[in-house]
């Protein structure tokens, strides 16, 4: 246990960590009783409060709402399931809204269960109620779960901080917007467990991470929305500094969340947002660094979101592409983004982005931002290589995650993915599951990405579920973009802990149209080594063999590629679909708990060191017609007699196209 509290950490990681852990045993101690001193003084005040602050009033929320008047009938077409008792619980599909203080007996029901107590659906319900002509029904079950909900929350006594967070957002939402609609009883019973849950989150909240975050957010709307509860402004003055702190170290310079996944980015950017637009209500302003870098978080999710208007998958993370609460808030701050970069020409916000903003301005509030850029972009490590004839490419020469908490990192150094115009064709397969032991360690792992994998370790130490160990430390080497394409070259060092010490170099050569990707990987080393590339597509796309080093990709039945590939030592390729022992592999995760399959090349090798691996993709046009190697020059030749000339330097890849 020890081992695993130290693993992965600095020397002042662990110090932290250390008086973190002293300051929870004192909160989780000496809260309660402070709470009970005015346990008859808080009685009084939940009786005699009916109404709470909030970012927007019913009337704004109800107007945005009803524009236009097909939004109504969508809300309560939503909302339909909801009033039958059944809710989308993200991963899990569709379950019955069943508060009732039963555990579950297995891990995968138990998660379910706890994703459905955060009472996210209540939010449907609330805005059928705003809309609805006759709102009587969606009134009726919002009361009902309210009262369940206190009589569920105080049978058990343990919880979950985030869990407790999202409740508190939830719940202040509702009674909020319905308040006056409500009965007392029920109204008084939402605004307990309101309370309960904002003292158990002062208690137990996290140290870092995108949990800090979330209970940062919601203490600072429990104290700024229940003006006149006596422990308010301590949440308020609390929840702001953790919010700014939070900011400041768990945002990088460049935009991207320190996890380095796309899903907590698009999630704790919607909530620094929340905050901030919370104290711009408020007039208490957070400070400029916290706008700046709220702005940047906005314009990098842009960056993520693809033409499918789904995201990447970086690190632990889906598509963000289904219609829960924290995915339909994702895609409006990715839609700030290409607002603040004058991407697009809106007239009109979204109906969603309108309420995150609580119909503000974001040009008002965020200034003219930044212009749009193509070229090479880099977020956390990430390189962007973004063409003005559309698609992407990113490449992966970004650390583990987080340092010291990097439990949502993946082994995926130098893997890479490609957008093909509107089409996914290298993919990262996704996150999977929290709860499926094999296909979270599958996810976690340097074969679910587009990378090698080396004596069959991951690049980085993956020590459980959410535990890490050594991380690999990337170096990008050089970068630089031609009138024709760009190139982009990395190394890490994952692989010199093992027993023969390996260097894994790789450079993108990507000439967009007509589409050219060339992969020159160089593992670095003595001895022997044995070592797997892997190559992952999406699931509407096909692969075959056609011969001994060529393998034909078919993107979504029409658009068709040539994948060619050489090396100084001897490889076999193979094609996996949809396989599942001896391990997993030939799946995609477009959604946690949705497992398509997907084409997988796997090409396996074993040999001496130095090894080069060359990867030529290409529109059948441009053929490639020979590789050669000669004194440290590589060279590929084209059908149309272009020539890519390149060399390892110790400063990167020189390159050439003649």
């Amino acid at each position: 246990m020890f081992d695993n509290f130290y693993k992965g950490k600095s020397l002042s990681q662990l110090v932290d960590a250390l008086f973190w852990h002293i300051n929870f045993f004192s909160r989780r101690h000496l809260l309660p009783i402070l709470r009970g001193l005015n346990r008859s003084g808080e009685g009084r005040w939940i009786e005699r409060t009916r109404t709470i602050e909030y970012i927007i009033s019913a009337k704004d929320a109800r107007r945005i709402l009803c524009r236009p008047k097909e939004a109504v009938d969508q809300i309560l077409a939503d909302v339909g399931k909801v009033l039958d008792g059944w809710t989308e619980v993200p991963g899990f599909g569709l379950r019955k809204i069943d508060l009732s203080p039963e555990t579950a007996k297995n891990p995968a029901d138990l998660y379910a269960q706890r994703l459905l107590w955060r009472l996210d659906f209540l939010r449907p319900l609330t805005r059928a109620a705003l809309v609805a002509e006759d709102p009587e029904p969606y009134l009726t079950a919002v009361e009902n779960y309210l009262n369940d909900w206190q009589q569920t929350r105080r049978s058990l006594k343990t919880w979950d901080s985030v869990d407790e967070s999202i409740r508190v957002l939830n719940l202040l939402e509702v009674l909020a917007l319905l308040g006056d609609r409500l009965d007392p009883k029920s109204f008084s019973a939402g605004l307990a467990s309101v309370i309960d849950a904002a003292w158990t989150v002062q208690a137990q909240r996290a140290r870092t991470g995108n949990h800090l975050i979330y209970e940062g957010l919601a203490l600072y709307y429990a104290g700024r929305c229940l003006l006149n509860y006596v422990q308010s402004p301590r949440w308020k003055r609390l929840g702001k500094r953790i919010l700014e702190k939070a900011i400041r170290l768990q945002v990088l310079e460049d935009g991207l969340n320190a996890e380095l996944s796309t899903n907590y980015h698009l999630i704790t950017g919607t909530n620094f947002l929340k905050g901030w637009i919370l104290s711009v209500k408020c007039a208490e302003n957070f400070s400029l660094d916290y706008q700046r870098k709220l702005a940047k978080m906005a314009h990098t999710a842009a960056q993520l979101q693809c033409a499918d208007g789904g995201f990447s998958a970086l690190g632990d993370s889906d598509r963000m592409a289904a219609q829960s609460r924290e995915e339909i808030e994702g895609r409006a701050f990715a839609e700030l983004g290409r607002i603040l970069d004058r991407s697009e020409n809106h007239t009109e916000l979204s109906d969603e982005l309108t309420l995150l903003l609580a119909n503000l301005n974001p040009n008002e509030i965020f200034g003219e931002g930044t212009a749009y850029s193509v070229g090479i972009q880099s977020f956390g490590g990430y390189q962007f290589l973004i063409p003005k004839s559309g698609g992407k490419l990113i490449f992966d020469a970004a650390p583990f995650g987080l340092p010291g908490a990097s439990h949502h990192g993946h082994a995926d150094s130098l893997s890479f993915e490609v957008f093909w115009g509107q089409c996914r064709f290298l993919v990262d397969p996704g996150g999977f599951s929290y709860v499926d032991a094999a296909a979270r360690s599958f996810a976690r792992s340097t074969r679910a990405h587009n990378t090698i994998e080396v004596d069959g370790e991951n690049s980085s130490e993956i020590l459980g579920s959410f535990k890490f160990g050594r991380a690999a430390k990337c170096r990008l080497l050089n970068q630089q973009v031609f009138d024709w394409g760009y190139l982009v070259a990395a190394e890490h060092d994952g692989y010199t802990r093992l027993p023969n010490p390996v260097v894994h170099r790789r450079a993108i050569i990507w000439q967009p149209e007509p589409f050219l990707l060339l992969i020159a990987d160089q593992l670095r080393g003595q001895g022997n080594s044995r070592f797997k590339a892997f190559f992952h597509a999406d699931s509407d796309c096909e692969a075959e063999i056609e011969s001994g080093n060529t393998a034909i990709w078919r993107l979504k039945g029409t658009d068709t590629l040539q994948q060619t590939f050489w090396s100084n030592a001897k490889m076999e390729s193979k094609v996996i679909v949809g396989e599942r022992e001896p391990e997993l592999q030939g799946w995609v995760s477009p959604a946690f708990g949705t497992y398509l399959t997907a084409p997988a090349l796997i090409e396996t090798g074993e040999s001496s060191l130095p090894v080069d691996l060359i990867n030529c993709f290409s529109d059948p046009v441009l053929l490639p017609l020979k590789y050669e190697f000669e004194a440290g020059n590589h060279r590929v030749t084209l059908a149309d007699d272009t020539a890519f000339n390149w060399s390892w330097k110790q400063e990167g890849l020189i390159l050439s196209r003649t």
